[in-house]
């Protein structure tokens, strides 16, 4: 009997408001019992959260506007426990699963600007080297490029003696 008016309802409300989407949520009870107990989340599973923080608030403020009362699903509603603040902080701090915005902390921000000073810094090193009278000479080409994540200046092979550095590869044409 119960479940039949939560049905009538559910359809009554649907019929007259529109039915609110639910799209966003997932169950994420896993990742906030692993947080709760101090472990770490994933890009993924913080983002998962946002989303169904998101869903839940957008679905607290339908029930708002469908005039919000006298339903028997009016106990589920006041269930959901919405959190625009962690919400917006996770979102401001994650772009996708891949990448972490400088947003997410002041120190990883001075981390990545640091870095981008160093090579930045490194870059004006070998721009100097490459176009520099003593060493052009020996290079094959006036171009600074990057492999396995280090600047690589392409120095001829009979002339790598003459250039101080490593020998990250060997050009098969020389």
């Amino acid at each position: 009997e119960q479940l039949l008016q939560q049905t009538d309802d559910a359809v009554a409300l649907s019929g007259r408001f529109g039915a609110p989407s639910f799209g966003g949520a997932g169950n994420c009870s896993g990742h906030l019992r692993r947080a709760q107990a101090g472990g770490c989340l994933t890009t993924g599973e913080l983002l998962s959260v946002a989303s169904t923080l998101r869903t839940i608030r957008t679905v607290k403020e339908w029930h708002s506007r469908s005039g919000g009362g006298a339903s028997s699903l009016d106990s589920y509603f006041s269930g959901l426990v919405s959190n625009k603040f962690l919400e917006d902080k996770i979102t401001s701090a994650i772009i996708s699963e891949e990448e972490i915005s400088d947003k997410a902390s002041p120190v990883l921000s001075d981390i990545r600007r640091k870095i981008r000073t160093a090579s930045s810094k490194a870059r004006e090193v070998l721009d100097k080297i490459i176009h520099s009278s003593t060493y052009i000479k020996y290079l094959q080409d006036t171009i600074v490029t990057q492999r396995d994540g280090r600047y690589v200046v392409p120095v001829r092979s009979e002339c790598r003696g003459n250039v101080p550095g490593l020998v990250h590869d060997t050009s098969s044409s020389g």
